[in-house]
């Protein structure tokens, strides 16, 4: 992994762009709607961007670049066409460690922009890492045609009701709640646009889930046990349910025969379990049958 994937809070922080033409138009946009306030540095402006400063949403300095135009930045985009511009640019904000992304250069650049898919909150980030920002901008659109248009609207609906959740249900009961939320009935009233029904089904989702195995028990009802077959290590064979069960796992158990990339299929916070047979080991399935049996009896804990 070439860079780490993080998504950075830049509501009311200030940031600064270099470079007034149609390239800068894009990032600006795209900051603005993050909530940041931007100062556009360059002698001349893009027609977009001279509208977006008579109505007030950024600051315009006409001026050339200058390490002072830097100070108290978060972080800085240089957008000129001019090269040495753009790396005086990247040299004062990488000597200052402030974030710096000079467009169409990784190379002086410190984060790049991903391609995004933007479902608000629900946001969807894809990077090659700079190698091929056609390829990126591909998968987006596949992922794009993937995701339901209101899925921001199930996100908001499950927010604004998690602490109801947190009031009524143990630690252990929430995960498979929400679960049952985003797959079940509520899920599908909001996202047909449905409001009144998915509030009616998510009050019957919560007043009956106290009767679930997990919550009258205290969180010691029985787990479920899986088996996966991983065919020949490759995660792009796998069964679109077994994606589905790797990635709601509590507990992963695994032998040498499964491959990293199936494994990286799994949830992240899942438990990583290996009972791989030693050599001569005839007790082997055994030793795996309790061990199964043992995270079954653990349940929902």
């Amino acid at each position: 992994m070439d860079y780490l994937p993080i998504f950075l809070q830049l509501h009311s922080q200030p940031v600064v762009v270099v470079g007034g033409g149609r390239v800068a138009v894009r990032k600006v946009e795209l900051l603005l709607k993050s909530g940041s306030r931007v100062t556009v540095v360059s002698p001349e402006l893009h027609e977009e961007l001279q509208k977006l400063v008579a109505s007030g949403a950024l600051r315009h300095v006409p001026a050339r670049f200058e390490p002072a135009y830097l100070d108290r930045a978060t972080i800085v985009i240089a957008a000129t066409s001019e090269p040495d511009v753009n790396a005086a640019v990247s040299a004062v904000a990488r000597e200052r460690h402030i974030p710096v992304n000079v467009v169409d250069d990784p190379e002086l650049s410190t984060f790049i922009f991903p391609a995004i898919i933007d479902r608000s909150p629900i946001i969807v980030a894809v990077s090659s890492g700079g190698q091929s920002p056609v390829l990126a901008r591909r998968v987006r659109e596949w992922i794009e045609a993937l995701l339901p248009a209101r899925l921001g609207a199930l996100a908001r609906f499950m927010g604004e009701r998690r602490k109801a959740v947190q009031q009524a249900l143990s630690t252990a009961a929430r995960r498979p709640f929400w679960e049952r939320v985003v797959s079940g009935l509520v899920g599908a009233r909001v996202l047909a646009g449905d409001t009144a029904g998915a509030e009616n089904a998510f009050e019957r989702e919560l007043r009956t889930s106290h009767l679930t195995t997990c919550a009258v028990t205290g969180g010691r009802g029985l787990g479920e046990v899986y088996l996966i077959g991983a065919g020949p290590g490759d995660p792009d064979l796998l069964t679109l349910r077994a994606l589905q069960l790797l990635q709601q796992a509590d507990v992963v158990m695994y032998d040498r025969l499964v491959s990293d990339a199936v494994l990286d299929r799994a949830r992240r916070d899942a438990e990583r379990v290996f009972v791989g047979k030693e050599a001569g080991e005839h007790t082997a399935q055994e030793r795996i049958n309790e061990s199964l049996v043992h995270y079954a009896r653990r349940g929902c804990e």
